[in-house]
């Protein structure tokens, strides 16, 4: 089992490979899983994404050529990965922020409007039912989980069921579908938030309002 890394370590790792990370989303091994996100994402019909995790905005990419005029949050603590981001060029009301989700949530104002996406990040986090929790009721939300380990995982799925069981309780209406890549499977939860179960831990920096005009 791998072990959570530092912002400084994702920092590193995506310096020795912005080349691969600049690329189109298109091009990248991941695009069946940001492919399938996106087609559950346009169903819903959102006015507002909010990405924890978004990564060099790979995701971003592919849900503006969707969804281009829906407003965009991506929000990731790599300041590397988020360079990347923004050099992709995507209209302003596509923004991206450097930002740890575990101490600073993001405000949520209007959750019925709001699809949260949260792609190849809840397996990298110990906490990840602390950060899921503390999105409002009702906010739609998108996830996806891989079933191998990683240097930087610090859990990974056999089966769907598996995913069902740790999630469900956060969930009322959790569906989890079944990708495969290769020799490889990713699990895509998807649901609205129900409420919270667990006990969310006090953070040392107070959650972060976003400014009016990026607002989710």
């Amino acid at each position: 089992m791998g072990a959570q890394q530092n912002a400084e370590w994702y920092d590193e790792m995506c310096r020795k490979t912005a080349n691969s990370r600049s690329e189109p989303p298109w091009c990248s091994p991941w695009h069946p899983i940001w492919e399938h996100v996106v087609k559950l994402v346009a169903v819903s019909g959102p006015s507002r994404i909010v990405e924890l995790g978004c990564g060099p905005g790979a995701m971003a990419e592919m849900l503006h050529k969707k969804l281009p005029k829906v407003r965009y949050l991506g929000s990731d603590f790599s300041v590397v990965n988020i360079q990347i981001a923004q050099r992709r060029g995507l209209p302003k009301h596509y923004h991206f922020s450097v930002r740890d989700l575990v101490l600073e949530p993001v405000t949520i104002n209007q959750p019925k409007c709001t699809v949260v996406v949260t792609v190849e990040f809840l397996e990298h986090i110990i906490q990840d039912l602390q950060v899921l929790d503390r999105l409002p009721i009702d906010t739609e939300v998108i996830f996806s989980l891989p079933d191998h380990d990683s240097e930087g995982h610090v859990r990974w799925f056999a089966t769907a069921e598996e995913v069902d069981t740790r999630y469900r309780p956060l969930f009322s209406d959790l569906k989890v579908d079944t990708l495969e890549i290769g020799l490889r499977k990713y699990f895509i939860g998807h649901g609205h938030r129900s409420a919270p179960v667990t006990t969310v831990p006090p953070t040392t920096v107070p959650p972060t309002t976003l400014p009016q005009e990026s607002a989710a």
